[in-house]
C-alpha cells in the first residue's frame, strides 16, 4: 500500500520477528483437540477413498465428485496409521501454511503491521480451524486461494513468462484440488484479460495460461469432471434450478451475506446484529483504504469478493455448482484483507486501534467450534458423530459369535475404526446410492447377517430420523422376535444390543414380553 496506509508501522518490543508467535498460535488454534472427536461421515468416506488403490485415489465418489489431489496427498500420509490426530494432522499444517502465505501476500501490499493483522485473522477465524480440523481438502483450499493470489501478484507486478507460467501451475493445482477454486481463476483471467488490453505484450501469454487451464480440465475428464458436469447438467435440466424472474440481484446479496461474509466470520451461528454491522463497517472501511491506497489491488479483492461469488452463484442457479458456506471458501482470503485493512485504518486513533484488534480476536475466539459452544449463546455448534466412545463400548461387551450390523451411514467410519483394531469385524451392507429410508431392504440385509445368532449389535451413525426406531420395532414384532436390552449412545451415534427371542415368545404374543421398547 502506499503511503496513506504505510505511514504508521507497529513496532514489537519483544519480538524481533513477530510473524513467529503469530505462526505459533495458529498452530496452537488447529492442534488443540485435534484427535478429541470421531471422524464423522465425510471424513471416514474420505479415508476410504485415500486407503483405496491407486485407481480408486484418482476416481473420485459418486456422493462428492472431488478432484483427486487432496487424495493422492492422503494416500501415502496414511500409512503412518489410522489415527485420528494423525490423519487430521495435514489439515492443520495447511490451514498454518495459509497463514503464513496471508503474511507474506499482504506484505507486498502494506507495511508488517497490516500483514500482520490480516494473518492474525486467518490464525484465529473459526471457519478456518474448523476445516483445519477435519480430514478434508478445505483447508488446501484456502491454501491454494492464498497461493493463487500470491502468484497472480506477480503477474501484475512483472507479467514475465515465468510469472504466468507459475499462476498456470498453481491454477492447476487448484483445479485438482476442488472445483470450486475455478471461480477465484476466472475472477482472476477476467480481471487479467482486462489488463492485456492496456499491456498487449501479455496476450501470448494470457493465452498459454489459458490453454495450460484447459489442458488440465481435460485431464480430469476421466477421474471426476465427467461425473460432475454430468450431474449438473442433469440438475440443469431437472426440477433443481433455484434462480428465479425478478429478484436475482435481491437473491445474491442475500446469499453472499449469508453463506460468504457471516460464514466466513461467524459460521455456524446467529450472531448478534452489532457483530455483523462491525464486520460490515469494516469491510467498506478498508475497501476505502484499499482504494484510496492502491487502488488496483482494491479492485482486485473486490473482483475475487463479488465476481468470483456472482459466477458461482449464477452457476448455482442453474444447479450447476452448490453455493453454500464451504463452497465459496475461495473468497475468503479477500475478505480477510479488506477487515484487516479496515482495522489497520484506525491506527491513527491508537485507542481505538488497540481496543478494536483485541476485540476482533476475542470474538473471533469465541466462535471456534470446539471448544466455544454452550458458553456462546449465538453459536450452533456443528453436528459430529461420537462413535468411538459407542464402538469402545460395544468392543468391551462384544462376545464371539456376536452379529454386527453397520447401518449404512456408519460403514466408512466403523470401517477406518476396524482397521484400527478398536472393533470387532462385522458384516455390513454398503449399497450402492445412498438408501435413505431403503429400510425394508436394510432389515433384509440385518436378519441375513443375523441369521443363526443369539445376539446381534445394531450400529448406527449420521443418524436419520426415525431409521434407528424403525429397524429396531421392526425386528422386535418381527419372528424370532430380536428383543433390545440394551442401548449405547453418543452425540449422533447409538448401538443397540439385541438377544433372539429370550422368552421364546410366539409372533402373536408380543405384549408378554416383559422388555419395554422405551428408549
Amino acid at each position: 500500500m502506499p503511503s496513506r496506509l504505510t505511514q504508521y508501522a507497529i513496532r514489537f518490543t519483544f519480538f524481533p520477528y513477530p510473524c513467529l508467535p503469530l505462526i505459533a498460535l495458529a498452530w496452537l488454534a488447529r492442534l488443540r483437540g485435534l484427535g478429541l472427536h470421531s471422524l464423522w461421515l465425510d471424513e471416514a468416506l474420505e479415508f476410504l477413498r485415500a486407503s483405496s488403490n491407486l485407481e480408486g485415489v484418482l476416481h473420485s465418489r459418486l456422493a462428492d465428485l472431488d478432484p483427486p489431489l487432496y487424495s493422492l496427498i492422503m494416500h501415502f500420509w496414511i500409512r503412518l496409521g489410522p489415527n485420528d490426530f494423525l490423519v487430521r494432522f495435514p489439515s492443520a499444517a495447511f490451514g498454518v501454511l495459509a497463514t503464513v502465505l496471508t503474511i507474506a501476500w499482504l506484505r507486498r501490499h502494506g507495511p508488517s503491521g497490516f500483514a500482520l493483522l490480516g494473518g492474525l485473522i486467518f490464525a484465529l477465524a473459526p471457519v478456518q480451524v474448523h476445516y483445519a480440523q477435519e480430514l478434508n481438502q478445505y483447508s488446501l483450499v484456502g491454501l491454494l486461494a492464498v497461493l493463487t493470489l500470491l502468484a497472480f501478484d506477480r503477474v501484475l507486478e512483472q507479467g514475465r513468462w515465468r510469472d504466468w507460467g507459475v499462476f498456470a501451475l498453481i491454477g492447476a493445482l487448484d483445479l485438482f484440488t476442488y472445483y470450486g477454486l475455478v471461480w477465484l481463476l476466472a475472477a482472476l483471467v477476467g480481471y487479467s484479460g482486462v489488463l492485456c488490453f492496456r499491456r498487449r505484450d501479455w496476450w501470448m501469454r494470457f493465452l498459454a495460461c489459458q490453454l495450460v487451464f484447459a489442458s488440465a480440465a481435460l485431464a480430469l475428464l476421466p477421474f471426476s469432471l465427467e461425473g460432475h458436469i454430468l450431474r449438473g447438467l442433469a440438475a440443469w435440466t431437472g426440477q433443481y434450478a433455484q434462480l428465479e424472474r425478478g429478484d436475482v440481484l435481491q437473491q445474491f446479496v442475500a446469499a453472499l451475506h449469508g453463506h460468504l461474509i457471516l460464514f466466513s466470520v461467524f459460521p455456524f451461528s446467529d450472531p448478534p446484529t452489532v457483530l455483523v454491522a462491525a464486520v460490515y463497517a469494516l469491510l467498506v472501511l478498508g475497501a476505502f483504504a484499499m482504494m484510496r491506497g492502491e487502488a488496483r489491488q482494491g479492485l482486485l479483492l473486490l473482483a475475487v469478493l463479488i465476481a468470483g461469488p456472482a459466477l458461482a452463484f449464477v452457476a448455482s442457479g442453474f444447479g450447476l455448482y452448490p453455493f453454500q458456506g464451504r463452497h465459496i471458501l475461495f473468497a475468503a482470503p479477500a475478505l480477510y484483507a479488506l477487515l484487516a485493512a479496515g482495522i489497520w485504518a484506525l491506527r491513527r486513533f491508537r485507542p481505538l486501534y488497540v481496543a478494536t484488534v483485541a476485540s476482533a480476536a476475542a470474538t473471533l475466539i469465541a466462535f471456534w467450534t470446539i471448544p466455544a459452544g454452550p458458553p456462546n449463546p449465538w453459536l450452533e455448534v456443528t453436528t459430529r458423530e461420537e462413535l468411538r466412545p459407542v464402538l469402545a463400548q460395544v468392543r468391551a461387551q462384544f462376545q464371539s459369535g456376536d452379529a454386527v450390523y453397520v447401518y449404512y451411514a456408519a460403514h466408512a467410519a466403523y470401517t477406518y475404526y476396524q482397521e484400527a483394531g478398536l472393533t470387532p469385524p462385522a458384516q455390513a451392507f454398503l449399497e450402492n446410492g445412498w438408501p435413505t429410508g431403503r429400510l425394508a431392504a436394510q432389515f433384509g440385509n440385518i436378519r441375513l447377517t443375523a441369521r443363526g445368532q443369539r445376539r446381534l449389535w445394531l450400529i448406527f451413525a449420521h443418524l436419520s430420523d426415525g431409521e434407528d426406531s424403525a429397524l429396531a420395532e421392526a425386528l422386535w414384532l418381527d419372528p424370532p422376535r430380536w428383543v433390545p436390552v440394551e442401548r449405547i449412545e453418543a452425540k449422533n451415534a447409538v448401538a443397540y444390543l439385541f438377544v433372539r427371542n429370550p422368552l421364546g415368545l410366539s409372533h402373536a404374543d408380543p405384549d408378554s414380553c416383559s422388555i419395554e421398547l422405551a428408549w
